[in-house]
């Protein structure tokens, strides 16, 4: 997994940081080529949003953002020029980035 400078994929929040607690996985395949999914999977009500910068860090879509019950949640992504991009999925409690590469 990787991560972009100065972030953390740690909440700070440590009664939320168990597994069992809270559990917001994110499922998507590298290449990926244009429309690609990504398939977040809350344990939780969460207030989630998932956005994607490029190699740079500039800010290059939004996704998703609003209020998710548990369960497995698709989006469909498109719009983006082949290169490396970070997907950035924040559930509310915690962040995770993921880096993946979009070739057209």
């Amino acid at each position: 997994m990787a991560v972009l400078a100065g972030w953390s994929t740690s909440s700070g929040i440590s009664q939320y940081e168990t597994e069992s607690e809270v559990n917001c996985t994110v499922s998507l395949v590298n290449p990926v080529t244009i429309p690609f999914e990504v398939s977040v999977t809350t344990a939780l009500m969460s207030e989630l949003t998932l956005n994607i910068y490029d190699i740079s860090g500039r800010h290059a879509s939004d996704v998703a953002s609003g209020s998710f019950p548990p369960g497995e949640h698709t989006f469909y992504v498109d719009g983006l020029n082949s290169g490396i991009y970070f997907i950035r999925v924040n559930d509310g409690f915690s962040f995770s980035s993921y880096r993946t590469v979009v070739v057209n």
